[in-house]
């Protein structure tokens, strides 16, 4: 239960951040993120979990909490308001549907109302993993004391065609029906024929026909069988097409746990079929199916039947909600074949598409997008030979491109180990100009090594029109932060780089302000002189004399005549409290000698003629 109450606690963090914020506002992304994760840790024991909502409380799966936490009742309060029964989640469920599902509950009761319903606006938003539950849960009073409808099971004659309705409801939603559920509609079905007739007449009512109710009572039938009868139930007419796609997910799990290879291959072979049938909803359900069974470890034969009908189909379907889902059956299969090291078919898989359904792969890349996915696909980048990483993972790391920039740079500001870094880099670089949104966008990050680690991926394959985002940096409160902005300018060299790093050159933190310098020198910065030149004399007023040498070496390394004045002064004689240490002014000596125009020659031989110090005047000879 403390899953789902971190679950309510992000849907309602995320659904008050959408209502002060717009969706691509920092604020926002990180809450739908943060529901994300917590999503998937709901869902990773099961393909599926119901919450709905009854008086202030959320039942999870049919049960209750006992004391629901803040969150918890904030969020029942606001389904109720809005006549939202509930939800369920199924596996699969993406970052983009879960903000649609934050969108509704930002919506005003009555814009629900005006909007189709809830139910309805989801579908516009081509929502599939969250769909509308219509379970409803009442508070009854037993004595003084308040109990839930759900779990009084003492259901007698009377009263069955009144509980039973509600079950049937959440079986054809795909829930579990619990051993105690199961009980009750079996005693129905067995010895109550005025109740069947009675039921048939409520289900009616509730939009449940004869023969779903038939197929209801089968599917019910069929959880008693043994495992070899429960298969070729299956395997009769179109009855495995019935079977909710997380229940039929859960059964083949079953067969792999019991090691029945054949039996799963049997069964995989008949339900891959259903993605070419006439009905929508068949194909619907099966490729929704599909998308949850390639996450299984499943033998290769039985993989190989799974992968083949999900690519075949991913190109032809025309429907767009079917479409998205084996999309994700898609991303899943290639998800699998990248976790497992199996790069090069998954890279063959994306150039095959790429060349004959590019449409295709519109909607299959940003797939990847999904922290699931990426994940692996980041592993493989951290740990695969070189050979593997160089044919086979950064070509694959180039085709998904700007979907999985996001979680490369997370990656990147926690991963410890130099390689690893190393080859990160070296993704994001090998993604180039789809990268550049998202390194600007990091350099706003309060981690430091997230920004310092943009500002190094941006100094190699950054563009001019990125100087302005990264001259900002210069101002942050970290100097290794500020050392990688200039390192960076220095890489990208504009006239605007130029003159964020000649403001720069006072930097208080000595590091960066050699930083500064070295950019300057390598750039040969005419617009750096009479800066350096200040730096450069500044003896009485406290420049330390390694910042001075740095100076005069930079003025030397620009190689102008602009800059012989400064240097002819620092190195001429003078008097003894007026001169210059020997080390400075031999480094300008040399700053001289680097710059070979006439006018700096001239300069150094009239110092070396006026030179009195015998040691000094040696050494200066042999710069001439």
């Amino acid at each position: 239960m403390q899953q789902a109450a971190d679950f309510a606690t992000a849907l309602q963090l995320s659904t008050k951040a959408l209502q002060f914020y717009t969706p691509d506002h920092p604020r926002v992304v990180e809450a739908i993120v943060q529901l994300e994760q917590a999503c998937h840790a709901l869902l990773e024991q099961q393909p599926r979990v119901s919450l709905a909502a009854s008086k202030n409380n959320l039942f999870v799966d049919g049960q209750p909490f006992v004391t629901p936490p803040g969150h918890v009742r904030a969020l029942a309060t606001e389904l109720e308001k809005r006549q939202i029964g509930g939800m369920i989640l199924l596996a699969g469920a993406t970052r983009r549907e879960l903000l649609e599902v934050v969108r509704l509950l930002t919506m005003r009761p009555e814009q629900i109302r005006t909007g189709g319903g809830a139910e309805e606006i989801l579908a516009r938003a081509e929502v599939v993993h969250v769909r509308i539950s219509r379970v409803r849960y009442e508070a009854v009073t037993d004595g003084e004391e308040v109990v839930w409808a759900k779990s009084v099971r003492h259901v007698g004659a009377d009263d069955a065609a009144s509980a039973v309705p509600a079950i049937l409801q959440a079986m054809a939603a795909g829930e579990e029906v619990k051993p105690e559920d199961l009980r009750i509609l079996m005693d129905v079905v067995a010895n109550q024929d005025e109740q069947l007739t009675l039921l048939r007449e409520r289900l009616t009512e509730m939009g449940i026909d004869r023969e779903q109710f038939d197929e209801l009572l089968n599917l019910i039938a069929w959880d008693k069988l043994e495992i070899d009868e429960r298969v070729e139930s299956l395997l009769e007419g179109n009855r495995i097409f019935a079977l909710p796609p997380g229940k039929f997910q859960r059964f083949i799990r079953e067969l792999l746990e019991a090691d029945r290879p054949q039996a799963i291959e049997r069964l995989l072979e008949r339900y891959v079929t259903g993605i070419k049938q006439d009905s929508v909803s068949v194909r619907h359900d099966v490729s929704d199916g599909l998308s949850q069974i390639v996450t299984l470890h499943l033998a290769r034969e039985s993989e190989q039947i799974v992968g083949t009908a999900i690519l075949n189909h991913f190109v032809k379907e025309e429907d767009p909600r079917v479409r998205i889902v084996i999309a994700q059956a898609a991303a899943n299969l290639l998800a699998m074949l990248v976790a497992t090291g199996r790069c090069e078919p998954a890279l063959r898989v994306l150039e095959r598409l790429d060349a004959t359904a590019p449409l295709a792969m519109d909607s299959l890349a940003p797939a990847f997008g999904e922290a699931h996915r990426a994940a692996e696909l980041i592993a493989q980048i951290c740990t695969s030979d070189p050979e593997s990483l160089s044919r086979y993972v950064m070509p694959l790391v180039t085709r998904l491109g700007a979907a999985v920039v996001p979680h490369i740079i997370e990656a990147l500001g926690s991963e410890e180990d130099r390689n690893r870094r190393g080859r990160l880099v070296k993704a994001l670089k090998t993604i180039g100009e789809p990268a550049f949104p998202f390194l600007v966008e990091a350099l706003r990050s309060h981690v430091w090594f997230i920004v310092r680690n943009a500002l190094n991926v941006l100094g190699d394959i950054g563009t001019e029109e990125h100087v302005e985002a990264i001259g900002k940096t210069l101002a942050h409160g970290d100097p290794r932060v500020r050392r990688a902005a200039a390192r960076a300018l220095g890489k990208i060299g504009s006239a605007d780089a130029e003159q964020l790093l000649v403001g720069a050159m006072s930097d208080r933190d000595s590091e960066t302000q050699a930083e500064v310098l070295l950019c300057l020198g390598s750039m040969k910065a005419q617009s750096a002189i009479p800066g350096l030149a200040e730096l450069a004399r500044a003896k009485l007023l406290g420049t330390d004399d390694k910042v001075r040498e740095l100076a005069v070496s930079t003025l030397g390394q620009i190689g102008t005549d602009a800059a012989v004045p400064i240097l002819g002064e620092i190195l001429r004689a003078k008097g003894f409290f007026g001169r210059d240490t020997p080390t400075i002014r031999i480094a300008a000596a040399r700053a001289l000698a680097a710059i070979k125009t006439p006018a700096a020659r001239a300069a150094l031989k009239s110092a070396v003629s006026a030179e009195s110090d015998r040691a000094t005047r040696a050494a200066l000879e042999k710069l001439i």
